[in-house]
């Protein structure tokens, strides 16, 4: 074999050992990691047996050849090879023991599981346009779903579609990906001013309570202390000033006998406090459900039936004396809940 013959198969394998010295350096563990070393380690070998065959090759050359350059390359590749094999070697145990710790972890987790009690599933939030629920529903859905690093793009989106009602469900986009969709919602709902509005029109246009139910103190109630929590959020701390504006708006809600209840609390003619105001509408609830469920009765609407002071019944005239085939009506007074 003639020397340039040589020469070709010696570049071959200085180019093989960069490629394999490139890869010891650079490699990233993963799932396929492990066998990827173990080919590469292999190759190694391989390289080496070839160096080996080359060398005698060289030998064989006519003695008035000088091949002291390529004697050198090869005693160099040789000390490359055993580098890397031992590189290789090193790197196959330490993916072995983390393999092996991987899977006595998971076989530990699974027997944790197995005594955990099951939880019942987390619904997605559900957003149906308003202004006013963005920010919950964006704090929820990034929390369970856009933060889940094991859900792809596609799954996001789909999850992301099946919590849209309403009006939020029309959004559309160009590009057919949960970042566009979302980033589409926050554009359109991320009006502060018309979050803030919101916000502050459902306290003012809450209706008014007509009779006494634990229910309805109730929601009014959550009612106030949700969007003033909403309101907190967005940076906008209640003063004395916005809670004597919010009593005024709230008082004239309460139906008669909950509004006297509170204005005969005050001790002084002191302007009263809102948090005072919502701790007596609090208790107030408590003792009509109380009563309720003392006296057996479903549904909280029930705790102050309308005041009905009296009752006509229209009768015929043949029933009676005189007056023939006339109507005559009889008005009854019937005692009023407070008289009973």
């Amino acid at each position: 074999m003639d020397i340039t013959t040589l020469e070709r198969t010696l570049n071959n394998i200085k180019k093989k050992c960069d490629d394999l010295a490139n890869h010891a350096q650079t490699y990233e563990e993963s799932q396929s990691a492990f066998v990827e070393i173990q080919i590469k380690s292999k190759n190694c070998y391989c390289l080496q047996q070839k160096v080996e065959k080359l060398r005698k090759q060289y030998y064989e050359l006519p003695e008035t050849t000088d091949i002291s350059m390529e004697d050198e390359a090869l005693y160099e590749l040789e000390e490359r090879l055993e580098t890397l094999e031992v590189i290789f070697k090193v790197v196959l145990e330490d993916l072995t023991s983390k393999r092996e710790k991987t899977i006595k972890d998971n076989s530990e987790n699974e027997c944790s599981k197995s005594v955990k009690i099951k939880l019942p599933k987390i619904p997605l939030p559900i957003f149906d346009g308003k202004y006013e629920e963005w920010s919950s529903f964006e704090n929820q859905f990034m929390n369970l779903i856009a933060n889940n690093d094991d859900l792809s793009d596609s799954e996001k989106l789909y999850y992301l579609r099946a919590s849209l009602n309403g009006e939020a469900k029309q959004v559309e986009t160009e590009d057919d990906t949960f970042d566009s969709l979302f980033k589409a919602l926050k554009e359109r709902l991320e009006n502060k001013k018309l979050i803030i509005n919101a916000h502050v029109n459902a306290v003012i246009n809450f209706e008014k309570i007509q009779y006494a139910s634990a229910k309805d103190l109730r929601n009014l109630l959550d009612n106030t202390r949700k969007n003033l929590r909403a309101l907190k959020v967005l940076e906008y701390e209640r003063n004395e000033l916005s809670d004597i504006v919010l009593l005024n708006i709230l008082l004239p809600k309460l139906d008669k006998e909950s509004r006297k209840l509170f204005e005969s609390s005050l001790e002084t003619s002191d302007v009263p406090k809102l948090d005072n105001f919502l701790n007596v509408l609090e208790k107030r609830s408590l003792v009509i459900e109380s009563i309720n469920r003392d006296l057996g009765v479903k549904g909280s609407k029930n705790a102050t039936l309308p005041p009905r002071r009296y009752q006509s019944f229209l009768t015929n005239s043949k029933s009676l004396p005189s007056r023939s085939q006339e109507k005559v009506l009889f008005v009854w007074r019937l005692p009023h809940v407070d008289e009973m």
